[in-house]
């Protein structure tokens, strides 16, 4: 592998993005704990009152959730590949510009090639496994619902 030098460790474009991105993390973490939380209680609550609209509700839940997931993979992947094209094209991993803050070294030649052409390839795995989780997720709650006793 060859790899050259593009910036000190010590710069801030090296770990200024690093924690950006582990702040940005760690907040959303925390928001969408409370968000679930404030969910959980409102399905109890709603349970409590009346059991095939509390599973209505979570189920509604959920839903929204796999909405979610797949949304976010598929950006993701998005994202990605147009990392590993760029890196393809240039033939160095990461690529120029601003793909390439956080980072001090970058790989050059033809081991960028070829770690670019894997990240190409790997890059369908997000969304697939995002759709075959949503498809269990799915499956389970078709099944749950089958097996609902009747209130």
């Amino acid at each position: 592998m060859t790899w050259i030098e593009i910036r000190s460790p010590r710069e801030r474009a090296v770990w200024l993005p690093i924690v950006v991105v582990v702040g940005a993390l760690a907040v959303s973490t925390v928001w969408g704990f409370g968000e679930l939380s404030a969910w959980r209680r409102a399905i109890e609550d709603t349970a409590a009152r009346d059991r095939d609209l509390g599973v209505a509700h979570a189920v509604a839940i959920i839903r929204a959730c796999e909405i979610s997931l797949c949304a976010v993979s598929l950006v993701f992947a998005a994202f990605l590949r147009r990392f590993f094209q760029l890196g393809l094209r240039e033939e160095r991993l990461p690529p120029s510009g601003w793909w390439s803050l956080g980072a001090w070294r970058a790989q050059v030649g033809e081991s960028a090639r070829r770690a670019c052409r894997r990240g190409l390839w790997l890059v369908w795995l997000l969304p697939v496994s995002a759709i075959l989780t949503v498809g269990v997720f799915e499956l389970l709650l078709r099944s749950l619902l089958a097996h609902a006793p009747a209130s």
